[in-house]
């Protein structure tokens, strides 16, 4: 392996053995982090700062590039896949993280009266006793209006700011903008480019006060996203809308969840922490080059266009431990017999903590062959189980338009589906599919129809 003059390692594994590339980024540098116990638990975070050389944590991100086969039929217009794989890893000792600058920002109206509300104050409570004073904390609540109950500050007395909690009360109705816009602001007021930031936006109702229209809402968010912030929803049972919360993670590259049961609130707010707490790389932009005779199909999971064969996207965080995979389809001319650079890959980011960006070039080459023996035996296996996963996503979307009118049509769709998720090691989106169709067969459409929503955003991101 290479170390060349840039400080990026890179491995290009022959197309012709393998039809795939790997490109590895290693970081080093300094950024101010918060020290961790001997023992490594990131759940009791050392009540001190230090500063420390990151590349004793030895943050790595990995980018592999994997066609569905690396031969195409040669004299003919041909469809091909590639599979972009990003995954993350500390493989040092990981003795601290770099902190975060977190804003919940909370629905008070007269729906969450009682023990949704309760359960969101025990969240609440339980990401105080997670943080240290590194990361600083605010809690934005809306109904009608919108109110400040704990400024942007650092998580240090944390008893007196559990204390703020206690003076959250329901009523009105769901000021979800303004809230929203609360939150990006009280980030601002701390915003650094060590630290990650985020929001947390609950509700379990529909936008009804304030700035209401779906395409409005969407514009706040994606400015939002410029000015770095990202923003993770929070749908909370079966009333709010499904649309507007996956609109706004997906437009800020946040996360989307669906609560059915109000206890899962704070397990929740606890996995999203923890994913704050484990991203390697973060502010990702991928451009990609297709030269001419090659065009963009479709970006699963995302909408982007073709530009005279230049496409851009902002990917999400990658987490340590977490292979987030981005699948895309081309469509090739007819090319003679020989090899031909299809796509030209360029990732650029920073690692959490590091405000130098790195750069992770990368192609994709495809052999023109009219041996259709050697096309048949070339089939990336890895690559043909994510496309018959993604192709789920579509089933699951005709699913949830079929709910209400052809439940019958709709349960054999989601059998399906199950199954190929199933045969594909995904237990745990299996089992809310399977979840959907118990609802289902209850007559619990709306219900079916928010979980099936999940699955779907599961799949898709």
């Amino acid at each position: 392996m290479e170390k060349p003059d840039s400080g990026i390692d890179k491995t290009i594994v022959s197309p012709e053995s393998r039809g795939d590339a790997t490109v590895v980024s290693s970081g080093t540098g300094e950024a101010t982090v918060v020290g961790l116990p001997a023992s490594g638990d990131a759940t009791q975070v050392a009540p001190f700062l230090s500063t420390v050389d990151l590349s004793l944590l030895e943050p790595e991100l990995t980018l592999n590039l994997s066609l569905h086969n690396p031969y195409a039929l040669a004299g003919a217009r041909s469809e091909n896949y590639l599979l972009f794989e990003l995954s993350g890893v500390f493989k040092g000792r990981k003795l601290a993280r770099p902190p975060v600058h977190l804003s919940v920002v909370l629905d008070k109206s007269g729906s969450m009266e009682g023990r949704p509300l309760e359960q969101v104050k025990e969240a609440c409570r339980l990401l105080i006793d997670k943080m240290s004073p590194a990361d600083t904390l605010s809690v934005v609540t809306f109904a009608e209006n919108v109110d400040i109950t704990l400024a942007q500050s650092a998580v240090t007395k944390k008893e007196q700011l559990k204390a703020q909690l206690d003076l959250i009360r329901a009523r009105g109705t769901t000021n979800l903008y303004g809230g929203m816009i609360a939150g990006a602001n009280q980030l601002a007021t701390v915003h650094g480019p060590t630290h990650l930031s985020r929001i947390i936006l609950l509700t379990d109702g529909e936008a009804n006060e304030g700035v209401t229209d779906y395409a409005d809402i969407i514009a706040k968010a994606r400015q939002i996203k410029r000015d770095g912030y990202s923003v993770s929803t929070t749908g909370v049972g079966i009333e709010y809308n499904e649309e507007l919360m996956r609109g706004i993670a997906r437009n800020t590259l946040g996360n989307y969840y669906y609560i059915e049961n109000v206890s899962d609130i704070p397990r929740v707010f606890e996995e999203e922490l923890a994913t704050l707490f484990e991203v390697v790389a973060k502010r990702l932009e991928l451009k990609l080059r297709l030269p001419k005779g090659v065009n963009l199909g479709k970006f699963y999971g995302r909408e982007v266009s073709s530009d005279n064969g230049q496409v851009g996207l902002e990917l999400p965080d990658v987490v340590a431990g977490r292979a987030q995979q981005n699948l895309l389809k081309l469509a090739f001319d007819a090319h003679l017999e020989a090899r031909f650079r299809v796509v030209q890959a360029e990732l650029s980011f920073e690692y959490l903590g590091q405000t130098s960006r790195m750069e992770l070039p990368a192609e994709a080459i495809v052999e023109f062959t009219r041996d259709k023996d050697r096309i048949l035996g070339a089939i990336n296996q890895k690559v043909d189980e994510v496309m018959r996963v993604k192709d789920v996503v579509a089933e699951i979307t005709r699913a949830k338009q079929l709910l209400a009118k052809d439940a019958g049509t709709a349960t054999m769709i989601i059998d399906r589906a199950k199954t190929v998720l199933m045969q594909a090691g995904r237990e745990g989106d299996a089992t809310l599919v399977a979840e959907a169709m118990d609802k289902l067969g209850r007559g619990e459409i709306e219900a079916a129809d928010k979980t099936l929503g999940a699955t779907e955003w599961e799949l898709e991101e």
